[in-house]
């Protein structure tokens, strides 16, 4: 989880009294993956009290440009029109990186999910 994560999770339970939300949190935790502890959470919690006011979030999702398929797990996914456009997106949206030049790493995996799930740019 972000900041960005961190201060959309806060604005939806801004009117919850921080001591339901650290009782929330430990009910929470055990069922996700986070480098976050409770201490994490209580002192997130109290910084985000003394700067709350002055917070600006822009909120992306991830992939930008996907196509919903059933795979031959039969699960649905979201799956990225293509990988490494995606990752150009991201370069632009959140580091303002407009001449970003994808990894050999990137281009492989976007290679890979387009022979697996058959999905393209086109």
């Amino acid at each position: 989880m972000g900041v960005d994560s961190f201060v959309y999770v806060m604005d939806q339970i801004k009117d919850i009294s921080k001591t339901k939300v650290l009782m929330f949190a430990t009910k929470l935790l055990p069922n996700i993956r986070t480098s976050y502890t409770l201490l994490d959470i209580k002192e997130l919690l109290d910084l985000y009290g003394l700067i709350k006011n002055e917070i600006t979030v822009e909120q992306y999702s991830f992939p930008f440009n996907y196509e919903g398929k059933i795979l031959s797990d039969k699960l649905w996914y979201a799956v990225p029109k293509t990988m490494r456009t995606n990752v150009m997106d991201l370069h632009k949206n959140i580091y303002n990186s407009y001449d970003y030049v994808p990894s050999d790493v990137v281009n492989h995996i976007s290679e890979i999910i387009e022979n697996k799930s058959n999905v393209h740019l086109y």
